[in-house]
């Protein structure tokens, strides 16, 4: 009877664990993050199971070692899922994830299961209900006092399309929210004119710049157009 009560005691903690990082990586998956609903998933129930069996067969004392040991690994899991494509670090938002399933299941673990399924519900909301709001947030204009330029576009045109050209890439800049820290004209022999576009750093994703250099590329007399960064 005892290693019944044991047993489904266990059955009852993992499942939960299970239950709740398949609810955060759930959320991660969908959006087709690195460590997504499996990784999340496996984190929660190793914690736990750190933690459950060293309260069951150890003490206080030890399960707190247990614990300090789970915070940083899953720090160095967490690290794992960082990378660096171009200027952008992407993966941030997923290793911050993974320690927040780690705590999660630590919670599990002690035996705190209202704490972790609020915690669940917390992390659940803050990349769901705040992804809006940084995309909002990270559209605001910012006052040339308070940026350098970090992005230029390179547009080459002939002569009697340039000013045509600018206005309209201007134009397109002002509905996307991207802000202009200077526009270059210059002409050389071959009766070509570059227009050099300056870009402040309210942008967020590369992707973005990648879709305005596709739309630039299709329009009329437009013969060359490029990105670049300048960090």
């Amino acid at each position: 009877m005892a290693d019944f009560h044991y047993f489904s005691s266990i059955l009852i903690t993992y499942s939960l664990s299970f239950l709740l990082g398949g609810l955060i990586g759930l959320e991660r998956q969908i959006h087709q993050r690195i460590a997504g609903l499996r990784t999340n998933i496996l984190v929660v129930l190793a914690t736990t199971s750190f933690v459950n069996l060293c309260l069951r067969l150890g003490s206080t004392t030890d399960a707190i070692r247990v614990i300090a040991a789970v915070v940083s690994g899953t720090g160095f899991l967490g690290a794992g899922v960082i990378m660096k494509d171009g200027m952008n670090v992407r993966g941030l938002n997923t290793a911050a994830t993974i320690w927040c399933s780690a705590a999660v299941g630590t919670c599990v673990g002690i035996g705190q299961y209202a704490v972790a399924l609020l915690l669940t519900v917390f992390v659940i909301a803050g990349n769901t209900l705040l992804r809006p709001l940084v995309k909002w947030v990270n559209h605001w204009p910012i006052s040339n006092s308070e940026s350098d330029a970090t992005y230029t576009i390179t547009v080459t045109t002939d002569q009697p399309h340039a000013s045509i050209v600018e206005n309209k890439i201007l134009e397109k800049l002002k509905s996307i929210n991207f802000q202009v820290n200077g526009v270059q004209l210059t002409g050389n022999d071959n009766k070509k004119y570059e227009i050099t576009i300056r870009l402040g750093r309210n942008i967020t994703d590369s992707k973005d710049l990648n879709i305005l250099i596709q739309d630039i590329a299709s329009w009329e007399a437009v013969q060359h157009v490029a990105w670049n960064s300048d960090l």
